[in-house]
């Protein structure tokens, strides 16, 4: 089935050819990333006729390679679940548009590695140092990556085309605290999104425990920073904390994080974040940055989450083109 954020249906007859035996680790571009079983990721895009890109598998971290014991072990339990190892796959640009000029950015591994790989190449770049990355963005031709401690790091993608000698992620910010700055919740999850006007946003979700002995995870808040830069070389400065984002409609999940103006989409809320809540059992949420509040926006009912299907989320699209896919999940019971 498919929801239209623009126009607040959800249709059930709509075909979307992707494989019911995999899942979908990311969509960037109106293109689809899945996982296989060796860690190989391939893209698809439902909505245009273009074949599907295979890239090549990612491969064991780096640091079992000094562990004997137990190592096969870990391996298979890997194989198990290959299709959560691959945590978030985003693209540079579209490659329909782009076939020779477009950065494929993964965020895998237990340990969430970064790696890319450039249109033509063969291999995967491994980055070294990893911060537990959540989640990454192509902003001012570098790559940016953000961990869940609210670590923000760049990486040049343009300084080097050997794979063999991979450039370093350069951390730009410290550790920040895991609390909430003003109420109990615990950070959970980051993000990196553009807005429409350029500014590189920094979105971190906190969560609150709901009291009682099940300790079920409950609330949820957000807090969004504003990155600054020098403009004349692009140069860190700081981070600030902003209270509003405006007009800005900003999507956040498994998908590549992005902003929308919610004027030119009378159905969606400014000033608001829009995010799969895959922490109460699917659907997709709403977060009011004014009065701080979370609502349910598309909920899974109980005859849906029975079946075994694909769930997408289209949010608007300027050009109509390639709309933006906020999530495709596989919904089981």
């Amino acid at each position: 089935m498919v929801y239209s954020l623009s126009e607040g249906e959800t249709y059930t007859n709509v075909q979307l050819p992707v494989p019911y035996d995999r899942r979908c680790c990311g969509s960037s571009h109106g293109w689809l990333a899945t996982a296989h079983e060796n860690f190989a990721i391939t893209l698809l895009n439902p909505f245009r006729k273009a074949a599907a890109i295979h890239l090549p598998p990612l491969t064991t971290p780096h640091n079992l390679r000094d562990y004997q014991f137990g190592l096969q072990k870990f391996q298979d339990q890997l194989k198990k679940r290959y299709d959560y190892y691959v945590c978030k796959v985003i693209l540079s640009a579209d490659p329909s548009l782009n076939p020779h000029n477009y950065v494929v950015v993964a965020t895998y591994d237990y340990c969430c590695r970064l790696a890319f790989i450039k249109a033509g190449q063969r291999d995967w770049t491994y980055v070294e140092k990893t911060y537990m990355f959540s989640d990454a963005i192509f902003h001012r031709n570098e790559i940016y990556a953000v961990g869940l401690g609210g670590i923000i790091a760049s990486v040049d993608v343009n300084s080097s085309n050997d794979p063999s000698r991979p450039p370093k992620a350069i951390p730009l910010t410290r550790l920040r605290p895991m609390e909430h700055p003003l109420f109990p919740y615990k950070a959970d999850k980051a993000y990196l999104v553009e807005s429409t006007n350029g500014d590189l946003l920094h979105v971190r979700r906190f969560l609150k425990r709901k009291e009682g002995l099940d300790q079920k995870l409950g609330v949820i808040n957000f807090v969004v920073y504003k990155v600054l830069f020098i403009d004349n070389d692009g140069t860190f400065v700081r981070q600030d904390l902003i209270d509003s984002i405006g007009d800005d409609a900003l999507f956040l999940g498994d998908n590549h994080s992005i902003s929308v103006s919610a004027s030119n989409f009378p159905r969606c809320q400014p000033n608001s974040i829009y995010f799969t809540n895959d922490i109460m059992k699917g659907g997709m949420g709403i977060f009011n940055l004014a009065d701080k509040t979370a609502t349910q926006h598309y909920p899974l009912n109980p005859s849906e989450s029975a079946q075994m299907e694909y769930i997408a989320v289209l949010v608007p699209s300027e050009d109509c083109i390639s709309p933006g896919l906020v999530e495709l999940k596989r919904i089981r019971n």
